[in-house]
């Protein structure tokens, strides 16, 4: 007769549970640093939020992350949207080393208006307006919905800085018939206005300067010239804007808004 013993059998039991356990441990030692990863891993709606918030150089590095799919492989979109954060936050040379990344990548007509734009940006960024310039106006048309406003913004920026005033009072014009808000138009126009104070056109004609002129010629004022004319006395610039219109072939909604924000703008401290 076969005789099992009790002790026997109550240990071999224990010795599978300890196993059982020390495999569970093991396992859990395993997953546990996957688990924290996925948690830890930024996210596109992460990157965005900190693009919207203005903390653009964190938004740059989350992006960039997102971007990467394994060796020597970039989402060209994703690359592109650390690139502008990287030049809005000040930092031209990630910027400009993401966008070579891209560059080759790019297949929609999405990721080249981006393409355009963070190469607008970086040439702006850089002190190349009439560069710029060029690459918008060479970025073909019909842009995608979305990004056209922030594409007119840049071209006009870059073509007051050349000097194309007119060119860009006309831009921004353009831009605000896309926007949806009065407020949204307003900001249009003040940035606009900023603009021109930053680049004054010329030559221009401001009254007071002629009056004191033995000739009455024209002029183009510095930048604190300008300042001073358009925050403490009647703003040469309301009144270019005024003369201007009609050559700019400004819609009359445009020159209603000019004219509002260059009285609030001539009300300033």
């Amino acid at each position: 007769m076969l005789h099992v013993s009790p002790q026997g059998g109550q240990a071999r039991r224990t010795s599978r549970w300890t196993g059982w356990i020390a495999s569970s441990m093991v396992l859990c030692a395993c997953i546990a640093p996957i688990a924290h990863a996925q948690q830890t891993a930024p996210t596109l709606a992460q990157a965005d939020a900190l693009a919207r918030d203005g903390k653009h150089l964190e938004a740059a590095g989350r992006y960039e992350q997102l971007a990467r799919r394994g060796f020597m492989n970039w989402d060209a979109a994703t690359a592109l949207l650390a690139a502008r954060e990287y030049v809005m936050g000040g930092d031209v040379k990630d910027a400009q080393r993401l966008l070579d990344k891209a560059r080759s990548r790019v297949r929609s007509d999405d990721e080249r208006a981006l393409l355009a734009e963070v190469a607008a940006r970086i040439a702006l960024a850089r002190g190349d307006a009439t560069g710029a310039a060029g690459i918008l106006r060479a970025l073909p048309q019909p842009w995608p919905t979305a990004s056209a406003p922030e594409l007119l913004a840049l071209r006009g920026q870059a073509e007051i800085a050349t000097g194309d005033a007119l060119g860009g009072v006309r831009t921004f014009d353009e831009r605000a018939a896309l926007l949806a808000s009065p407020a949204a138009r307003t900001a249009n126009d003040r940035l606009l206005f900023d603009h021109l104070l930053q680049h004054p056109p010329g030559p221009v004609t401001a009254p007071d300067v002629r009056a004191a002129s033995a000739d009455g010629s024209n002029y183009r004022p510095s930048r604190r010239q300008a300042a001073t004319m358009l925050h403490r006395q009647r703003p040469w610039l309301r009144g270019w804007l005024s003369i201007q219109g009609t050559r700019a072939r400004l819609s009359s909604p445009m020159r209603a808004r000019l004219n509002r924000v260059s009285r609030r703008s001539a009300a300033d401290p």
